[in-house]
Formats: structure tokens, sequence, C-alpha cells
């Protein structure tokens, strides 16, 4: 049974058979932005609701640092460009541990000018510095391959949800609307590199 540190966004309940099934198979402690009435039955931390910074909660800034420099195996991170996941891969690869960075983007925008072109190489950098990586679709897996020149058997794909949508019947809901009316339909976080702005402001 491996120690695993899992610094994962938020606690989202559509996860908790994942979170399980990682439990029964190795010792998780996880790290979450915010509580989310997170069940007692994970070993976790996360940051107070009231803070709006990870490096403003200084009680959450101390159990943090104490689980990096704590005996484990891996360290699994999601986001890993913001500062506080950087924080836990360096301290990582000092202490030559394994680094998965789990992965649901497919792209990286190129932005214009010093200060795109050095966001470029610090996003390359951070991704370049797995070990391996948990991609939550072909998308993410094929951006893994070229954006970081891993190797096949270092990105393992699967799927984001933790639903057997087979189980269930779709319902097509009677929407009449004119037959020159467009519809839009989006699924998912409303995130800036998934582009739904330009949909927004094309459609304004």
């Amino acid at each position: 049974m491996a120690k695993v540190i899992f610094r994962n966004s938020d606690f989202r309940r559509y996860r908790i058979p994942f979170y399980d099934y990682l439990c029964e198979k190795h010792d998780i402690k996880f790290i979450f932005r915010f509580n989310n009435e997170v069940p007692n039955k994970y070993d976790y931390i996360s940051l107070d609701k009231r803070k709006s910074s990870y490096w403003r909660d200084k009680k959450f800034l101390k159990k943090y640092i104490k689980t990096l420099l704590s005996d484990y195996d891996v360290f699994v991170v999601s986001i890993p460009t913001s500062t506080i996941s950087v924080l836990g891969i360096i301290l990582a690869k000092i202490k030559r541990k394994k680094v998965i960075i789990w992965v649901e983007r497919w792209l990286i925008s190129k932005n214009r000018g010093i200060k795109g072109v050095l966001k470029h190489i610090y996003h390359k950098m951070v991704y370049k510095s797995a070990d391996a990586y948990f991609a939550t679709g072909s998308r993410a897996a094929t951006f893994c391959i070229r954006f970081t020149n891993a190797e096949n058997k270092k990105v393992f794909e699967t799927m984001q949800a933790n639903i057997d949508m087979s189980r269930f019947k779709p319902v097509i809901p009677e929407i009449r609307l004119p037959e020159d009316h467009i519809v839009f339909l989006y699924f998912g976080r409303i995130i800036d590199w998934k582009g739904l702005n330009f949909l927004i402001e094309r459609s304004e």
C-alpha cells in the first residue's frame, strides 16, 4: 500500500466513488482547497473558508508543509501550475518522490509578448517535472504527450465522470424555439481556457 498525498482542487461529491477506491488501495492524505462538507472518513486538510488565499492561511500552510515533509511515496496534484502546487512538486522532487499530474486541460493558450512566452515556459517546466500523467480524456492525454514529449506509457487515460451513464435513459425536453434560433449547450466547469467567453462575446 503506497502512501499518497493527493492535492485536489475542491472536494466533489460525484468523485466519492473514486476517492473511496483510492483509499481502499492506498494510504491517502487529501489536500482540498475548501472543506465543502468532506466526509469524516477521509484524512484531509483544507483552507479556511474565511481566507481567500492559501498563503494567507498560516494554519493551513503549517499543516501543508508538515504533510509535504512527512514520509510518503507519491505526490498527486491537479492544477499543477498554481504556486501552492508547485511548492509541493518542488519538495517532492527534493525528497525524490514520484509526482503524478492530474490533467484535465487539452491546450495551453499561446499569449503574445514576453509575459506570454515566460508563462508558456513556466507551464512546460511544471508539466515536464511529472513522472506520470493521469489524463481525464483522450484530448487531455494527447495534450500531455505533445506538450511534454512524454512517452505513452507515462500517460494514463481515463474518463472524467465516475458514473456509468449507460444505466440512464436520456430525456429529451420539449423546447419550442423559432427555427432561426441557434442553441448552444455547455457542460462542465466554466474556466478560462475552455473559451466560453468567445462564445458569449460573439453572441452579443
